[in-house]
């Protein structure tokens, strides 16, 4: 148990006797009701940093997680406590749109997966149409998949998700004031998985959307019209988006289209 007196930054080195790739232990952090905060399996020693946003007791738990492997020689256990603003911290729980964490632009905000399971959703609030540019900063260098954005409207619609194991940018054209989600998770196929530290930083030019489609348009009934001579830029949400257009033209002809792929 800890017990802390006011928000902060608590620090936990955990010293093991192992020094493997294999994980030999595993700690977790708890709210003082159970609720997981974070955890995570190592073989090697390492430090942990979380940011407490309350007054409390709170509690690590040292365990095996591991089906094949064990040690039962001594570790230790090293705490340290600074106490001041968690701004720039997500907010646990934040796993619905309910209980998003509000991103304030320019300025980036730290998370982590506390589990394969977890999802952290944040809030942007925007006050007209314009470019909304996320920067995600993932802790794993690799061609692999360990992160998934995803971002929704005020309803849930789905606008775009992507995976990644790097460092990305992403770019979407917000048509209309209100609040947008981002969605932070695992969705490897292939059991990839960090719970290292990420960050996400967002910023929001106001203007004009216009040469960006707007979603839904996964019809023909909602196509987007295209202005012939003029580019239209989008983006395939998911494996199952589509992105309807129309043409409309007053008689016979030839029509010619271009198609710029990013492969």
């Amino acid at each position: 148990q800890v017990a802390v007196g006011g928000s902060g930054i608590l620090s936990v080195v955990l010293d093991v006797p192992t020094f493997s790739s294999k994980d030999y232990f595993a700690i977790g952090f708890y709210t003082s009701e159970g609720g997981l905060l974070h955890q995570a399996e190592t073989g090697q020693d390492k430090t942990y940093t979380l940011a407490l946003h309350e007054a409390g007791n709170y509690y690590l738990k040292i365990f095996n997680d591991s089906r094949y492997y064990y040690s039962n020689d001594q570790y230790s256990v090293t705490a340290s406590f600074t106490a001041g603003s968690t701004s720039g911290y997500e907010h646990e729980a934040n796993d619905s749109r309910s209980t998003a964490n509000e991103i304030t632009f320019d300025k980036d905000i730290k998370g982590q997966l506390s589990s394969s399971a977890d999802v952290d959703y944040y809030k942007v609030v925007v006050g007209g149409s314009g470019i909304l540019s996320v920067v995600l900063d993932v802790p794993t260098f690799s061609r692999e998949d360990y992160f998934a954005i995803g971002f929704y409207t005020s309803e849930g619609g789905l606008l775009h998700q992507a995976e990644t194991g790097k460092d990305k940018t992403y770019t979407l054209a917000l048509h209309e004031a209100g609040n947008y989600y981002l969605k932070i998770f695992n969705d490897s196929y292939y059991g990839n998985y960090s719970n290292d530290q990420y960050s996400v930083t967002a910023s929001f030019a106001t203007g004009s959307t216009s040469g960006y489609e707007r979603e839904a348009n996964g019809t023909r009934s909602t196509a987007n019209e295209i202005t012939f001579d003029r580019d239209i830029k989008g983006q395939l949400s998911s494996l199952a988006d589509v992105d309807y257009y129309q043409v409309a033209v007053g008689g016979s002809g030839i029509l010619s289209v271009v198609l710029d792929v990013p492969t």
